[in-house]
């Protein structure tokens, strides 16, 4: 037999999984509604408390039965998930949260960028409600003077996506570079970033702190914009 253990991000994880092993070692089938609850009940709650949440699961096959290490599951790749496709109907073993205590001199520190004028944002991995709690212990979140944090995902959406500045489009043939252009002797001037949507870029960055779940996409789509304002 061959088993097959998986950890991650909770929230997506856990929504692997349709069993879960009990205190006394028995597996039982998991409903939606308790899958809902643990979300709820135990990630979200340790999230807020500021814990970097990870769940833990496990599949076990005959050896011949074990599809493909080099497929991913269809629609995942595009969002960002690589998940493979034995990564289903999982047993769940465990929700941990994990505490990073940040470090005395950050908040002094993200003070003195205020104070110089230096706007500081967070851009992380971490689950929504993890970083704000966090970025407000670093005092980069301000709710009270409207500071907003978004998931990648949405921020990527509402500023329209990195798309060509020529071709309007999010892919093209524009060649990426001097480089590329010479090799494919393309008539095609080098591709140029831009943001899709400039007017909703304009109205979130003077209010955005926190990016959470960001993916690479997202931060490059932050860091054009920015550049694209001449920031």
């Amino acid at each position: 037999n061959l088993r097959v253990l998986t950890k991650g991000a909770a929230e997506k994880v856990l929504r692997l999984c349709t069993s879960k092993i009990t205190p006394q070692g028995t597996i039982t089938k998991m409903q939606p509604h308790e899958i809902e609850k643990a979300d709820r009940d135990v990630i979200a709650k340790m999230a807020k408390e500021g814990l970097r949440t990870i769940c833990l699961c496990y599949r076990d096959f005959n050896e011949a039965d074990v599809p493909g290490w080099n497929e991913e599951r269809e629609g995942e790749a595009s969002a960002g998930g690589g998940l493979f496709p034995m990564e289903a109907e999982m047993t769940l073993l465990a929700i941990t949260g994990i505490r990073d205590p940040v470090r005395d001199e950050v908040p002094t520190a993200v003070a003195t960028c205020h104070k110089a004028g230096v706007n500081v944002r967070m851009v992380t991995g971490d689950n929504i409600e993890t970083a704000k709690q966090i970025a407000r212990q670093c005092k980069i979140l301000t709710d009270d003077k409207g500071g907003i944090a978004l998931l990648g995902k949405d921020f990527y959406k509402l500023v329209g996506g990195v798309i060509c500045k020529k071709c309007r489009t999010e892919t093209c043939a524009c060649p990426a570079d001097e480089a590329e252009k010479a090799q494919s002797k393309s008539n095609e001037p080098v591709r140029e970033d831009v943001i899709g949507n400039p007017e909703n870029f304009r109205k979130i960055m003077p209010h955005l702190q926190v990016l959470a779940r960001s993916q690479p996409s997202d931060k490059y789509a932050l860091v054009t914009g920015l550049k694209q304002e001449g920031k």
